[in-house]
């Protein structure tokens, strides 16, 4: 299935307008972009910020997985925040770290079975 419209939940311009203000004045908060395909979740995307850090986490939908959705996510996610992102990830994820390495994502820690990134400037 190849998916030719992708959508959000929330309009875009008015996210991207506020997503640094929102966090830069909150000290724990969230901002979500949900993507749909007519009424069907395709995935979606996040950053938390908690105290001093800002994480980023994806989810696509396993019926949409290797579609180019996560770069889609990704994408949006990097292009509205300028400052440090972290992420962690599943040692054995190898889509999401190629993905996160193929966006400037570098090892910086390694656990038993995660791995936090973070987005190299």
């Amino acid at each position: 299935m190849k998916i030719t419209k992708i959508k959000l939940l929330k309009n875009i311009e008015e996210d991207k307008k506020n997503l640094n203000k929102f966090l830069s004045e909150n000290k724990s908060a969230t901002k979500t972009f949900r993507y749909f395909n007519n009424d069907n979740i395709l995935g979606y995307g996040h950053l938390d910020k908690d105290n001093n850090t800002v994480w980023l986490g994806i989810m696509v939908s396993d019926k949409y997985r290797g579609l180019g959705i996560g770069k889609k996510i990704m994408t949006d996610l990097l292009n509205n925040y300028n400052g440090e992102i972290t992420l962690s990830v599943d040692k054995k994820n190898i889509s999401a770290i190629n993905l996160y390495k193929s966006k400037n994502f570098i090892k910086i820690e390694e656990n038993n079975n995660i791995i936090i990134m973070k987005l190299k400037k």
